[in-house]
């Protein structure tokens, strides 16, 4: 998963809000610790992701995506982690694919997975929407932004 990021990596975090927070909760840690984190403080951390700078979401999204796959959260919170990986990769590709760009291909079989067994994450479709047709987006914007 390469090397954890340095403080060169995250750039002046420091003049943004989002980053400022989410180098609070990642610097200095490898993905592996942070799974325990992820579980203990839940979406937020997921949340902050999205607003990493580039080479330092390379790295963090791969744990995010681990983490997901593993299912080792709350059932409570399955459908939330579930939901929101998948949002956030179409938010990405919608608003920056660049950003996701060079991880698109390694995110695709935990997509594909998180789609394929909604029922598994306890998210049901009238308040989650249904993770297969958010695949297929994904899928189609990757498409559209030549990622595929």
């Amino acid at each position: 998963m390469g090397n954890i990021p340095s403080e060169e990596d995250w750039g002046e975090y420091w003049k943004d809000l989002d980053q400022k927070s989410a180098y609070g909760s990642f610097f200095g840690r490898s993905n592996e610790q942070l799974q325990s984190q992820f579980h203990k403080d839940g979406i937020e951390l997921v949340y902050e992701i999205r607003f990493m700078p580039k080479r330092v979401f390379d790295y963090y999204v791969l744990g995010l995506r681990d983490f997901i796959i593993s299912g080792d959260f709350p059932d409570h919170e399955a459908a939330d982690f579930s939901s929101y990986f998948l949002d956030m990769v179409i938010y990405l590709l919608e608003h920056d694919p660049q950003m996701i760009s060079s991880r698109i291909k390694d995110l695709n079989p935990a997509l594909k997975y998180v789609a394929d067994n909604q029922k598994i994450y306890n998210a049901p479709v009238d308040i989650y929407g249904d993770f297969s047709e958010k695949f297929i987006k994904i899928k189609k914007l990757c498409k559209l932004n030549k990622l595929d």
